[in-house]
């Protein structure tokens, strides 16, 4: 795997952003898992050779890119630089998503959104 460093980056600048100023820009109802979601689904939709069904707004509610607007050209622009084969995307994404899914029950079930949830069945059914 080449670069997957780029991948920490993004996802480390976004929790920045949101942590910024005692979290002001955090919307009502934002969960952790909106964040790590973000940056799981933006990666797996660079790759819609997979699932030309895909589509991230399935996952990724309007009021977080409009939370993130301003981080968001960089966060991607790391996210573009993370090259991850093909065959080594899912396993990445799966092994990722089921770190950060144990980290989420250790602060609150409530951290986990439905669509992350729902996100983590679609990475399953590639194993």
């Amino acid at each position: 795997m080449k670069n997957e460093k780029y991948f920490e980056f993004a996802l480390h600048e976004l929790f920045d952003y949101f942590a910024r100023l005692g979290g002001s820009a955090r919307y009502a109802g934002m969960r952790e898992s909106d964040i790590i979601l973000y940056v799981l689904c933006k990666k797996y939709e660079s790759y819609s050779i997979i699932d030309s069904s895909y589509s991230l707004d399935r996952y990724i509610d309007q009021e977080f890119l409009n939370a993130a607007e301003y981080v968001l050209p960089s966060v991607n622009e790391k996210l573009d630089k993370a090259e991850i084969s093909i065959g080594e995307l899912i396993p990445f994404l799966l092994d990722f998503y089921n770190e950060y899914d144990k980290k989420l029950d250790s602060l609150s079930p409530l951290e986990k959104s439905a669509e992350w949830k729902e996100f983590g069945k679609l990475l399953q059914n590639y194993e």
